[in-house]
């Protein structure tokens, strides 16, 4: 889908970008800025480009940021629109009142100390003191 023609002419600003042929080229641009960013701009490029682009090649963090601005963030908006219609699409899911409900149960409990729930639940420790720990709802 990012590599289709349909798509980068959706959403690149003019249509004259994306059409030489650069190092980042639109498929690396988008993908580049769905990986989650944590470091600085020049550490996040220069990962990027020896990752996806080979050893060799760089992309400057100047570049990266012009080609970027030549990214309409509408293409963001149809990727998650995209993937939230196919996780949803086979329709294997109830409602309550209309409404997909979801809920996540994440209570631990400490159990108590002996030889055989260690092994079977784990460990679980504060300021040095590690105590068998379970979870309180269904497994």
């Amino acid at each position: 889908m990012i590599g289709s023609d349909g798509f980068k002419e959706r959403h690149r600003k003019s249509g004259r970008d994306f059409t030489r042929k650069r190092v980042l080229t639109f498929v690396g641009l988008v993908v580049s800025q769905i990986n989650l960013m944590s470091k600085s701009l020049s550490v996040e490029v220069s990962r990027f480009a020896e990752r996806f682009l080979g050893a060799g090649r760089d992309c400057s963090k100047q570049a990266f940021s012009q080609r970027r601005s030549k990214l309409r963030a509408e293409a963001f908006t149809e990727l998650r629109e995209r993937l939230v219609a196919g996780f949803y699409a086979d329709g294997a899911y109830r409602k309550w009142q209309g409404y997909l409900t979801l809920a996540v149960e994440a209570t631990a409990l400490q159990l108590p100390e002996g030889p055989a729930l260690a092994p079977e639940f784990g460990l679980a420790g504060d300021r040095g003191k590690r105590m068998p720990t379970g979870p309180a709802g269904a497994v």
